[in-house]
């Protein structure tokens, strides 16, 4: 994270360096390969997807913490979490295993701009930043 002018009303402002994250996440959708088990490829389409959210259910800590306060590093942490892993069960898509890879991360990258305006101005709201 870094200060920055803002380009339109030219105040101090905070950027953040999401490249790295971008970049894991084009790894994944470039990378990644769905099982190939027999088992695996006799699922229809929404069967891959709801075993693939199953094995991500089952890897996620079921103790629910309450945090009054959450650091911007936290919050970051977490953001590339969910970035990742939502790359890793859409390539369990066939339409979205097939596309080319420009058009994977281009709809990575748009969905989670779209949801990351929304949290970053809660983000903003809930700890003052």
């Amino acid at each position: 994270m870094y200060e920055v002018l803002h380009p339109v009303t030219q105040k101090p402002t905070k950027w953040i360096d999401i490249g790295p994250i971008i970049r894991r996440s084009r790894e994944i959708l470039e990378e990644f390969h769905p099982p190939s088990t027999s088992e695996f490829q006799s699922l229809n389409a929404l069967q891959k997807l709801t075993f693939s959210l199953a094995k991500f259910r089952n890897a996620q800590k079921m103790k629910t913490k309450i945090m009054d306060f959450m650091t911007f590093d936290d919050y970051f942490m977490h953001w590339e979490e969910w970035m990742t892993r939502a790359a890793e069960w859409l390539m369990h898509s066939e339409h979205f295993y097939v596309l080319p890879n420009h058009e994977k991360v281009r709809n990575q990258n748009d969905s989670f701009g779209v949801k990351n305006r929304l949290d970053w101005s809660i983000f903003e709201n809930s700890t003052g930043f």
